[in-house]
Order: C-alpha cells, then sequence, then structure tokens
C-alpha cells in the first residue's frame, strides 16, 4: 500500500513541470558543485521558460480564433436565426419578449468575441514586441 502509494505521488509530481525543475535544482544543489548547480538552474529555466511561452501563444491564437467564432455567431444568429421566425401569428407581448433574446442573444456573443478578439491580439502584439521571455531565442 505505502509502495503504491509513493508512486503515485512519484507520477503526479512528474508531471508538474515546475516541481521537477525544484527537484532537478535541489538535487544539483545537494551535490555541493556551484558550477553544475547553476547550470542546471539556468537548463530547467528556460525550459520553463519556453513552455510559457508556447502556451501564452498558443492561448492568444485560440482566444483568436474562439472570439471569432463566437462575433460570426452573433452576427449569424442575429440575421439569420431569429428573421427566420414568423412573428405574425404572435401577440405583442412574444414579440417585445422575442425582440429582447435577440437583443440580448446578439450582445453577449458580439461582446464576447470582441473581447476574445482583444485578449488574443494583445498576447500575440506582446509576444512580437518581446515582451514575453522566449527561451528558444536565447
Amino acid at each position: 500500500m505505502f509502495e503504491m502509494l509513493k508512486e503515485k505521488i512519484k507520477r503526479n509530481l512528474m508531471k508538474n513541470k515546475a516541481a521537477v525543475a525544484l527537484l532537478h535544482v535541489a538535487m544539483a544543489a545537494m551535490t555541493g558543485n556551484k558550477v553544475h548547480s547553476q547550470n542546471v538552474m539556468n537548463i530547467e529555466a528556460t525550459k520553463l521558460t519556453k513552455n510559457a511561452f508556447l502556451g501564452i501563444v498558443i492561448m492568444s491564437v485560440m482566444s483568436l480564433v474562439v472570439g471569432s467564432v463566437f462575433l460570426y455567431i452573433g452576427i449569424f444568429v442575429n440575421t439569420t436565426v431569429y428573421n427566420a421566425i414568423p412573428t405574425s401569428g404572435m401577440t405583442a407581448s412574444d414579440n417585445t419578449t422575442l425582440a429582447g433574446v435577440k437583443t440580448n442573444v446578439n450582445t453577449a456573443f458580439t461582446l464576447g468575441g470582441i473581447i476574445m478578439i482583444v485578449i488574443g491580439a494583445a498576447g500575440i502584439i506582446s509576444v512580437l514586441l518581446g515582451m514575453v521571455p522566449n527561451a528558444t531565442r536565447a
């Protein structure tokens, strides 16, 4: 039982890149060799920076894609779906309710799409301006 628990903890630690980096640096520091531990620290920091850089790029691209889809849905729903609903047999109250729903859905998707696009563009711009540390250039 104890061995199984120990293996599970070890597997979970290995999934966490920051914990693995810290473990490698600690093991290198225990050797007492200052140059070796500094080299290991630099290598691990470079790996973590590269992962963070790629994460920001991927998040930015995904935000742009999701924002574009939201914006398209907001425009598409407004122009096609609600216009296809026959309102001639509906009461004035139903028409008012439908108009309110149409406005709310259209606004939510359109604003959500614009916000996601702005977030994605900000991420891409910060990467292009070099504001995000990039281990691939180092």
